[in-house]
């Protein structure tokens, strides 16, 4: 299939839109034109055909219906990326979180919705994250969906050094110094990698610098022995990040990580910094608890709340108690972390609790937050149920593209096997 796939697809749409703009061309041209208006063709109305509801566009023996079929066959070509980018075009992803708790699936818990089904139902869809409630927390920082809004409130918050702190989760000095350490010697992302080199002292290789390979060869050992099963992740890394550590400090004279540097690189790649302070806290930072099984084990209702306290020790202490008392509700779970990690009537509790509806979204979570959280918790099974999931539902609805904001395009073919466009109003479609 030639060119680009999704404009190829929106080309053919907007031809079978504009032909339904022109009566008198269809007709001259063959096509049958059902409206449920006064009659237009002489040639019998399809028995499923819904008047006033749906338009039908049927090409017997012409040649212009050649515009149909290609669309139909480029719609069932496209790969489950192309075809799931196309929906999100036009709404979004959810996980139906109340089916996903009772079944325990969440491949068939996966839902779509339009814009429109979103507006109807109150749903948002705005990028959340399970670190927004500490994102909230620690700078304010509360996500409205509003798209430049909304990177401009990252970019202050992730490049924040006011204070003692430093970033989105307000990380002090030695941690800000392991989240570039650590950047550094990962291999699993680039565009984290591309963005700790960037404090590399002018003139200094780090691929070849011997005090930075002692410290990167150091980091390699100790956690081939946590594969081993030698000692714990969280001894490991602690060792690793202490900054007693010699190996450490030595990589450390490689770099230039301080205040000024961190806020100027931040604010210039904040989509990057904003990446490499999650990853470090994913990879690192909580598994340098002692309490991360009991994080692993939070829900996701529970989980925001939990990395919100996690992320700032002696506090986080009390924090299991809570994820383990089988007495409370998931939400209620969240909302006493919340409670002890804000005053009563606080402005920051009211962001918290702000940034938590946002990730619960009325029992539909977005799904790219619901699958970082599995990502974060290591439920792989989860990730799995999540694209075989996104799979199914996007091959089921890749057919009913939207032409317009209230009018869908189904492309069918009837008993005699003559392509057709079906053209239904939004508020007869369901998905």
């Amino acid at each position: 299939m030639s060119g680009d796939i999704k404009k190829s697809i929106k080309g053919r749409i907007n031809k079978i839109k504009d032909t339904l703009s022109r009566k008198k061309e269809l007709i001259a041209a063959g096509f049958m034109l059902a409206t449920g208006s006064t009659g237009v063709s002489s040639n019998p109305i399809p028995e499923h055909f819904n008047s006033g509801e749906e338009k039908v566009v049927r090409l017997p023996e012409n040649p212009s219906s050649k515009i149909v079929q290609d669309a139909a066959s480029e719609m069932k070509s496209l790969s489950t990326e192309d075809a799931v980018r196309t929906l999100e075009e036009h709404g979004a992803f959810f996980v139906d979180y109340e089916n996903f708790v009772k079944t325990g699936d969440v491949s068939s818990s996966i839902v779509y919705f339009t814009q429109e089904q979103m507006a109807e139902k109150g749903l948002k869809s705005i990028g959340t994250s399970p670190y927004d409630v500490s994102l909230a927390r620690e700078n304010h920082a509360v996500l409205t969906g509003d798209k430049e809004k909304d990177a401009e409130t990252k970019m202050k918050a992730f490049s924040n050094i006011k204070g003692t702190f430093n970033g989105g989760y307000q990380f002090n000095k030695s941690n800000m110094e392991n989240i570039v350490l650590w950047g550094l010697i990962q291999e699993d992302n680039q565009e984290i990698k591309d963005f700790c080199k960037k404090f590399v002292r002018p003139g200094v290789d780090i691929e070849k610098d011997q005090r930075f390979a002692k410290y990167s060869n150091q980091w390699q050992k100790e956690m081939s022995k946590v594969k081993q099963g030698k000692y714990s992740e969280t001894y490991a890394l602690n060792l690793l990040c202490r900054t007693d550590n010699s190996n450490r400090a030595s990589a450390l004279s490689c770099l230039e990580v301080n205040k000024p540097n961190f806020n100027k690189i931040s604010k210039e790649n904040p989509k990057a910094s904003e990446i490499a302070q999650q990853g470090f806290c994913d990879n690192v930072y909580l598994r340098m608890s002692k309490y991360y099984k009991d994080f692993r084990n939070a829900s996701f209702t529970a989980a925001p709340a939990a990395f919100s306290a996690y992320i700032h020790m002696p506090n986080a202490s009390a924090t299991p108690g809570i994820l383990k008392n089988a007495a409370l509700s998931e939400q209620q779970k969240a909302q006493q972390i919340i409670n002890r990690e804000s005053s009563q009537g606080s402005h920051g509790r009211k962001l918290m609790e702000q940034a938590q509806a946002s990730i619960y979204n009325k029992g539909f979570p977005e799904l790219e937050c619901f699958k970082e959280w599995a990502e974060i918790t290591g439920r792989e099974d989860v990730v799995k149920g999540i694209n075989k999931g996104v799979e199914l539902l996007a091959s089921s609805q890749i057919e009913k593209i939207p032409v317009d904001k209230n009018m869908y395009a189904s492309i069918t073919t009837n008993a005699e096997g003559t392509a057709q466009a079906i053209f239904q109003k939004q508020s007869q479609h369901t998905l």
